[in-house]
């Protein structure tokens, strides 16, 4: 029914009928859940492929990405379908049974949730692509390297669509935030491969929320570290990365949100509400200002869908949350990490310190809330949490959060070490810090 990309166009009355019942059908399925965000992603204008996803309503969405050229869309089931979605029209879409490639080792390794393309190697006639086997604590997750003969072009395409395994790679020992985890939930490109290099990809874990780098051959990036995919939250499930700015972009299917995190500084730029519900995955076209989300309702009543959103992905701030300093626009709503503040509770309580003048907002202020020896009483914030050492940062206590502190800040405990306790015995603040996630089962 539409043309992604161009705008909507006349279509007959049988089509016509057919997304009147669809749109009928997405506002039954459709609910609102997760917390709120300010800001919301650009207005939905179409569907690729609903009548597809109709037809194929055992699909269980949870991975999608463009391709080079612009001619389709590749996506993947955790039932262990690949999808291709066809972005001239709204015909020639195929789903191919990723189980019946899979055979020793590896036969079982179908779960998919992330799909990525690394454009050097991928080519309009030699088409490849990475995938990915979500895993868990105590079942391996797999990078699977294929390739497809997909073509969008050709009606016979569906019938020829052969989808062969050229490697799979073991990620269990390469993501040192795996532990306790229940796997890998997204994947996204981070730099292509060269005459020397290895590609890299992101991949995101849904139930900390945490982001990590691997290279194309299943390893560990070097010098890569876990850290926070933006919301500070579980629930990542999808993530598109634009090389341009060096900004990820994730949603989060429990959180109805998005995240921006600028990687180079490893903190989170910005929030949005997305549009739909059960969000799984992403994918960016930022030359036409598209973005396809991929839902997993995974029912016949109510089946998977690709919404195409139209935006001009222009952040409405850079400053950097996640790094200590409550600066430039924001506030302890939008960064508890930096902005301390009590939003709940007694009124007679509540405070929320705002950049960059660290003013004061509430019934609860008093003139040290957020400036001065008040303003470290946030978070105590250790460098080394989640990374595997131990102690208090070297011994230093939380040299940036908590210097003025008159009381004693708690030191990261716990076998995994991602534990952080907040200085004020009567404000308790729990948040993921980078490579971490706190414990928000402790009280003051």
């Amino acid at each position: 029914t539409l043309d992604p990309r161009s705008r909507l166009g006349s279509i007959g009355n049988k089509r016509e009928t057919m997304l009147v019942s669809t749109l009928l059908l997405v506002s039954l399925c459709l609910s609102s859940v997760g917390r709120s965000h300010a800001q919301s992603i650009g207005d939905e204008i179409g569907r690729v492929g609903a009548s597809f996803f109709q037809t194929n309503s055992d699909l269980e969405a949870s991975g999608l990405t463009t391709v080079p050229d612009g001619s389709h869309l590749v996506g993947v089931s955790d039932n262990g379908k690949i999808f291709f979605l066809n972005l001239a029209t709204d015909t020639g879409h195929c789903v191919f049974d990723f189980t019946t490639v899979l055979q020793g080792a590896v036969s079982d390794k179908w779960n998919l949730e992330g799909v990525a393309i690394d454009p050097t190697t991928w080519s309009s006639s030699a088409k490849s692509a990475y995938v990915v086997h979500e895993g868990s604590s105590s079942d391996e997750p797999y990078l699977h390297y294929i390739t497809y003969k997909y073509d969008p072009t050709d009606p016979n395409s569906c019938v020829d669509t052969p989808v062969e395994v050229v490697a799979s790679y073991n990620l269990y020992g390469s993501i040192p935030c795996l532990g306790g985890s229940n796997g890998i939930e997204s994947l996204a490109l981070k730099s292509p491969s060269t005459g020397t290099d290895k590609a890299v990809f992101f991949v995101g874990l849904q139930d900390t929320g945490t982001v990590y780098e691997i290279t194309s051959d299943g390893q560990s990036n070097p010098g890569a570290t876990c850290y926070d995919g933006g919301l500070f939250v579980d629930g990542i499930s999808g993530s598109f990365y634009d090389d341009t700015t060096g900004y990820l972009w994730s949603v989060y299917d429990n959180q109805n949100g998005m995240a921006v995190v600028d990687v180079a500084r490893d903190c989170s730029l910005s929030s949005y509400a997305t549009r739909s519900t059960q969000e799984e995955g992403l994918a960016i076209d930022f030359a036409s200002n598209r973005m396809y989300i991929a839902s997993d309702e995974g029912s016949n009543e109510c089946p998977s869908f690709v919404a195409i959103h139209e935006w001009d992905f222009a952040l409405s701030s850079t400053d950097c949350c996640g790094d200590g300093v409550c600066g430039g626009s924001e506030t302890c709503n939008s960064c508890p990490t930096d902005c301390a503040g009590i939003t709940g509770g007694k009124p007679s309580r509540r405070y929320c310190c705002e950049g960059p003048s660290n003013s004061c907002n509430g019934a609860g202020c008093n003139p040290d809330r957020c400036t001065g020896a008040g303003l470290p009483k946030v978070v105590c914030s250790f460098d080394a949490c989640g990374d595997g050492g131990g102690g208090n940062n070297g011994g230093g206590g939380c040299p940036l959060d908590c210097s003025s502190c008159s009381g004693s800040c708690s030191s990261c405990s716990g076998s995994d070490k991602t534990t952080c306790q907040a200085c004020e015995p009567d404000v308790c603040i729990w948040v993921p810090k980078k490579g971490g996630s706190c414990n928000p089962a402790q009280s003051c």
